[in-house]
């Protein structure tokens, strides 16, 4: 769903505080054998049943990762098909290689956001030290921050407690969770917007999610053989860095009924047929 109420932002932003109470911890998951890192409510997580908003629902934590936005506004196709943008000549070509290297089929931390279009990828956040583009990454996400600065931005994407939605199991039929995304200068207004992505607010944990900047192909207008890319993967002024933050989205994982305390946190990933090997077993 899109984020359009008030009390989710308010929830959001709550999570960005250093000094908030997270409501779930990350440990081995239950759901079954080899699944890996799971997210466990820490106390029952109770729905605030007094909302009068558009979407109820409380916010159990974030989802941290490169967003690689969707086709622009203007280029998108005059039906629903599909997202590749057929239909008006232009050739979808980001998902061809995900921001962590990987193909779309083989990276099993892709959340698309169907509400605000694109996709994040939280592949080698959890993983930064054995990620195997892990060089690449802090090739494509350089800042003026001086020697080691790379790494310690991509870390600071997951070092917020309640960043850790990459880590939620798929269940098809005991999901408790749904999928909310949203822009970014919706949540927070651009002065906080931007001193919380520079990790300049003592007050703040970094947003935990970054435009995607690596220089690989975006989309082909067919019509007249342009090639876009996304953007240069050097930020060298902080009006771009601005720019950035004016376009990136976020998604928030919100459960939707009462969770009690040390149940696992479970999101139906809906992937669509044909399934990539790594999920077939999922659906039956």
């Amino acid at each position: 769903r899109p984020m359009t109420a008030v009390h989710i932002a308010r929830q959001i932003r709550n999570l960005l505080l250093r000094n908030h109470d997270p409501l779930v911890k990350v440990a081995p998951s239950q759901i079954a054998k080899g699944a890996g890192e799971g997210v466990f409510a820490r106390r029952p997580i109770s729905i605030d049943s007094e909302s009068q908003d558009e979407i109820p629902g409380t916010v159990v934590c974030l989802y941290p990762g490169i967003f690689s936005p969707g086709l622009p506004p203007h280029l998108k196709w005059p039906s629903a098909a599909s997202d590749d943008g057929a239909d008006t000549g232009v050739i979808h070509l980001g998902a061809q290689q995900t921001p962590a290297g990987l193909s779309a089929d083989d990276n099993a931390y892709i959340l698309n956001l169907e509400a605000t279009g694109g996709y994040l990828d939280g592949a080698c956040l959890s993983v930064i030290d054995s990620c195997p583009t892990k060089n690449t990454l802090q090739e494509n996400y350089n800042s003026t921050l001086g020697d080691g600065a790379v790494e310690k931005r991509m870390l600071s994407l997951t070092q917020n407690p309640s960043a850790c939605g990459h880590c939620v199991n798929h269940s098809s039929a005991g999901s408790n969770v749904e999928v909310v995304s949203f822009h970014w200068r919706d949540v927070l207004d651009e002065q906080r917007l931007l001193l919380a992505t520079n990790n300049e607010d003592p007050n703040l944990f970094d947003i935990p999610n970054r435009l995607r900047r690596d220089g690989s192909p975006w989309y082909l207008d067919q019509t007249d053989g342009t090639l876009q890319r996304y953007g240069d993967p050097d930020i060298v002024r902080r009006h771009d860095l601005v720019h950035d933050m004016d376009r990136v989205c976020g998604a928030a994982l919100v459960a939707l009924d009462d969770i009690g305390k040390g149940e696992e946190i479970l999101l139906n990933y809906k992937l669509r047929y044909p399934l990539p090997a790594w999920a077939k077993s999922w659906y039956r």
